[in-house]
């Protein structure tokens, strides 16, 4: 799923990020990103580094991978397995 944070919570699970996805299946959505999970940080070249919690803000712009299965809430929530943050693009 691709989208733009927009909003950060700290929780027992990890972070829950809101991700706004204009033009996707699920027009907002939640991901839990619990400790572990990978956190990339993408330039507009396309090369990557590792990344952490520090860059998990509102307003960036984040492609991520879940763990498939939605938990049974309004809006959906996923178990985040990556995150990409897209800088410079």
């Amino acid at each position: 799923m691709e989208g733009v944070i927009a909003g950060v919570d700290s929780g027992p699970e990890g972070v829950r990020l809101t991700i706004d996805s204009p033009g996707g299946a699920e027009p907002r959505v939640v991901l839990v990103v619990p400790p572990g999970t990978e956190v990339l940080v993408e330039r507009a070249d396309g090369a990557t580094s590792p990344g952490g919690a520090a860059e998990l803000v509102a307003g960036a712009r984040v492609v991520a991978r879940h763990a498939g299965a939605a938990m049974r809430s309004l809006p959906p929530q996923y178990h985040a397995t990556q995150i990409r943050i897209l800088r410079g693009s």
